[in-house]
């Protein structure tokens, strides 16, 4: 298959800025392929034969051109061994080389909300708008609801509730129109599942008496702000890939909440769900979950289901389907949250059309600033409109040059923290086929220590961690950037500051916030390393609510409001 890639500034390292092409290239054909970049709806299309084969919308990279600098060069072909090229042509304008749809229709059903919504995208210039929007939910013709809204610009996305069902958890049709003036100018026809956490069976729903049916109320919550509750409890969730049955319960004493087990070394893998059953049992015992393969009802201590690790060349229409089939009982309850894990951050969006959680993966392991994992947990907010969770994948593996020391770790977590992640995945204990190798992160004492220091400090942290970020402070001078901070208002009443850094020296920053001005913060947590300055022990915020903030090389910090205030930045 071809594919191209671009990275969003010269020397900015980090993974997922390459879009992958659906079509293949026959052998010994002429094929006219093309790539346009419209910067008003930050729109990139990959074309082959003049139609589209390939399009995302990038609103997030820190520039808002394809080429960063005028005198950078642009590559083309590369690795396109064994092609001829007939001609190539350079355009300044982003032109449709084909008939398309006027709007692109992403599809979020959200079990955990009252409805889902259709977030809708236009994507041509001669849209006549204004234009109404009509999404309507068909079960069967007397039972049709509609949602309108009107949609007044040709580049700016609109959102529109999903109708909600008479009858959740069954199949439906969902029809998008766009209208002018009463006429249907375009339509789009799905269908859709309709997933609920709290549904009964049928025979509840036909005789009136409803939606309960004797079971309980599911042990996993997503709340309106996007954070967790396992059995009404508050819970950051912390999950580890690959954990082996023979570190089960060093896993848990370690502090992971969450574990993703993987069968031991020769078992076939027809033979491990037999094996790993009981390791339910045993997670209840402990007050950890596990992952689950599949929605289980009855069955102890689940935790979420991981419907899809990093999906490489998944179409659009596939992210609906995966979704459909996860999703696929007749009236059968949601009792587990669907996870999906992406690494490209051009495809965040159409993934999130296939989970209850998002969680991106930066691959920022040994290379590349660590505000990747800043900028891609901030993207994936963006992209599931702040409506869904989003849990950040960590990397910690690797041979001596390139997994993080754990100061590096730790400021990684506070980076996705800052950004908007509500749950964190690590990534990885034993996944390598080589024992001891950089895969294995069950042989790394250094590794182990870091985690155990790490959770020691979440633990003290946990009435701010199940929170939702309430503001994020201004950082003065703005450029260049290194600090990324946030405030939260803890369960307990106290506001609390994380501010991480991502520079490879120390630095001072003035943090403003407003409704600061006149308070101090303390110090909670300090930089476990050491620099040229040290974290200052208070922070007094002036009359403008500004105060300065200093942290040694790739480190963070943790302060606490002295009063109520609720310290919310701009």
């Amino acid at each position: 298959k071809h594919q191209w890639g671009f990275r969003p500034d010269k020397g900015y390292g980090g993974r997922g800025g390459c879009s992958h092409g659906h079509t293949r290239i026959p052998v010994g054909e002429w094929v006219h392929v093309a790539y346009s970049y419209d910067a008003s709806r930050s729109l990139h299309r990959l074309w082959v034969n003049g139609s589209v084969d390939r399009e995302f919308f990038r609103r997030h990279t820190l520039t808002r051109k394809v080429c960063d600098e005028d005198d950078a060069p642009v590559r083309l072909f590369s690795k396109a061994d064994g092609i001829k090229v007939a001609q190539v042509r350079l355009s300044p304008m982003a032109r449709d080389l084909g008939v398309t749809a006027p709007v692109r229709v992403f599809i979020h059903e959200n079990a955990w909300r009252d409805e889902g919504y259709v977030h809708v995208q236009p994507v041509r210039d001669d849209l006549p708008v204004p234009v109404e929007i009509e999404v309507m939910n068909v079960h069967i013709p007397f039972f049709t609801l509609a949602e309108r809204a009107t949609l007044s610009s040709a580049t700016a996305p609109i959102n529109v509730p999903i109708p909600k069902c008479k009858f959740p958890c069954l199949k439906s049709t969902l029809v998008v129109k766009v209208k002018k003036d009463g006429r249907e100018i375009w339509r789009h026809e799905t269908f859709i599942r309709n997933p609920k956490p709290e549904t009964g069976g049928m025979s509840k729903f036909y005789s009136g008496k409803g939606p309960w049916d004797g079971r309980e109320r599911p042990d996993w919550r997503i709340e309106a702000d996007n954070t967790f509750t396992y059995k009404k409890q508050p819970i950051f969730p912390l999950m580890i890939y690959a954990g082996r049955p023979d570190c089960f319960d060093e896993l848990a004493d370690i502090g992971f909440n969450m574990i993703s087990m993987r069968p031991p070394k020769g078992v076939k893998k027809w033979e491990w769900p037999a094996m790993k059953e009981p390791f339910f049992a045993r997670a209840a015992e402990k007050g950890v979950t596990l992952t689950a393969d599949g929605d289980e009802p009855g069955r102890p201590a689940q935790g979420f289901d991981f419907l899809m690790d990093e999906p490489y060349d998944y179409t659009f229409e596939t992210f609906r389907d995966r979704f459909m089939d996860a999703r696929n009982g007749r009236l059968h309850a949601t009792t587990l949250p669907l996870v999906a894990t992406q690494n490209n951050q051009t495809r965040y969006r159409e993934t999130s059309m296939a989970c209850d959680i998002l969680a991106p993966d930066p691959y920022n392991k040994g290379r590349g600033p660590l505000r990747n994992i800043y900028d891609a947990i901030r993207a994936a907010c963006a992209d599931v409109d702040h409506l869904k969770p989003v849990m950040c994948i960590v990397g910690n593996y690797g041979t001596a040059k390139y997994r993080p020391d754990p100061e590096e770790l730790r400021t990684m977590c506070y980076l996705a923290i800052a950004a908007g992640s509500t749950a964190l995945g690590f990534y990885s204990w034993d996944d390598g086929d080589v024992p001891g190798g950089p895969m294995d992160t069950s042989k790394m004492p250094d590794q182990i220590a870091a985690y155990r220091r790490l959770f020691k400090e979440f633990k003290e942290l946990e009435p701010a961690l199940t929170t939702a970020n309430v503001g994020i402070p201004e950082v003065v001078p703005r450029e260049p950037r290194g600090f990324f901070p946030c405030v939260k208002k803890g369960r307990d009443k106290r506001i609390y500051l994380f501010v991480a850094s991502d520079l490879y020296r120390s630095a001072t920053r003035t943090l403003v916030i407003p409704s600061a001005a006149g308070r101090t913060a303390k110090l909670l947590f300090a930089p476990w390393r050491e620099g040229k300055l040290a974290a200052k022990p208070s922070l007094a915020f002036n009359a403008k609510g500004a105060a300065e903030v200093a942290l040694p090389p790739v480190s963070s910090a943790v302060y606490v409001f002295e009063d109520n205030n609720d310290g919310r930045g701009k």
